[in-house]
């Protein structure tokens, strides 16, 4: 799916914790984990990320940057506006 366009893969943890209840160590594990998993199922860097449950603190927002994640998404409902923390960012949810 990735290799014809159109579709992002990112990354949302392994064993998808609060992750602001865990320590900075831990965060780092879980979020890189993730990221290196999903890399190598695509073959391809992975640079996005989803919150588990949107939960996130300054800890989270440092692991996430360490990992070389250049947007991730938290659990606000809220539209994406200019200026948005590119690591913080809202997101709407479609219902059917």
């Amino acid at each position: 799916m990735v290799s014809l366009g159109g579709i992002d893969v990112g990354g949302h943890t392994v064993t998808h914790p609060s992750l602001p209840a865990w320590s900075a160590r831990e965060q780092e594990r879980e979020i890189t984990d993730s990221l290196d998993a999903c890399s190598e199922l695509t073959g391809t860097p992975v640079r996005t990320f989803a919150y588990p449950y949107g939960d996130h603190s300054s800890t989270t927002l440092d692991a996430v940057r360490r990992g070389n994640v250049e947007a991730a998404c938290s659990t606000v409902s809220l539209p994406v506006r200019a200026g948005a923390d590119p690591l913080a960012l809202p997101r709407m949810q479609v219902i059917d």
